[in-house]
């Protein structure tokens, strides 16, 4: 005898959840375990964890030139159309 739709079995599908701060947590963790073990195996290789501060006292001769500076004149972009006979009478 067939199933009615009342008697068939319905199939929750599990939700998923949210991340929680544990499992952010455990992920760190074993990120930086398996960096921790990769680095042990070959000994050359180092984890960089900070900036080296490089100073220059070098100075150039072209330094002086291309220093940002203000402009000596200003453009003035001319914005207006002249509306002359032609004109008038092919454009709207």
């Amino acid at each position: 005898m067939p199933k009615t739709v009342e008697e068939e079995e319905v199939v929750e599908e599990p939700v998923a959840e949210a991340p929680t701060v544990v499992d952010a947590f455990t992920r760190e963790l074993t990120y930086r375990m398996d960096a921790e073990a990769d680095l042990d195996e070959d000994d050359e290789e180092e984890i960089f964890s900070g900036e080296a501060n490089i100073t220059s006292s070098t100075t150039y001769t072209w330094e002086d030139k291309y220093r940002p500076r203000k402009p000596r004149y200003l453009n003035r972009v001319h914005t207006g159309y002249e509306w002359n006979k032609y004109n008038q009478t092919h454009y709207e």
